[in-house]
């Protein structure tokens, strides 16, 4: 389930040009 939502996070984050290390943190912290 957590890698589901990691690869869709992902995902976003990609589409959005954003860092990715961000996003797999800001996951971490959830």
């Amino acid at each position: 389930m957590v890698g589901l939502a990691l690869a869709q996070c992902i995902q976003a984050c990609d589409a959005l040009g954003q860092n990715l290390a961000r996003c797999i943190s800001m996951m971490l912290n959830m």
